[in-house]
């Protein structure tokens, strides 16, 4: 079964870029596509580093152009990450979004790591 998701990255320079992933959105996988965007040996800021760390990973215009997507993620440019979940589906995609968390990156990834 899919867990679909999306993930906005924010930029200082740029404007916010969405990416959707079709596959292991739960927390735990969207953990593990951070996790690439910080170990990718490339140049570039974040929003470059997840779409070629996460070959997955693909252009979208926001969290609503998936009428399926069942969570987000937003990445904001002081590191902290935002977890949202949909409270269920219409014709038009997701009814409501709740937070879920937020948390810095760095710690949330540590828990990875640790635990």
């Amino acid at each position: 079964m899919s867990t679909r998701a999306t993930y906005t990255i924010h930029n200082e320079e740029l404007r916010p870029q969405t990416y959707y992933i079709h596959h292991d959105g739960y927390e735990a996988g969207a953990k593990s596509y951070f996790q690439e965007m910080v170990d990718y040996e490339g140049p570039g800021s974040n929003q470059d580093r997840f779409i070629k760390a996460n070959i997955g990973a693909t252009f979208t215009y926001g969290r609503e152009a998936h009428g399926d997507t069942e969570y987000h993620y937003d990445l904001s440019v002081t590191g902290l990450v935002t977890m949202q979940e949909s409270e269920g589906f219409t014709e038009d995609g997701p009814r409501d979004w709740v937070t879920i968390k937020t948390i810095d990156l760095d710690k949330w990834l540590e828990e990875v790591n640790n635990g």
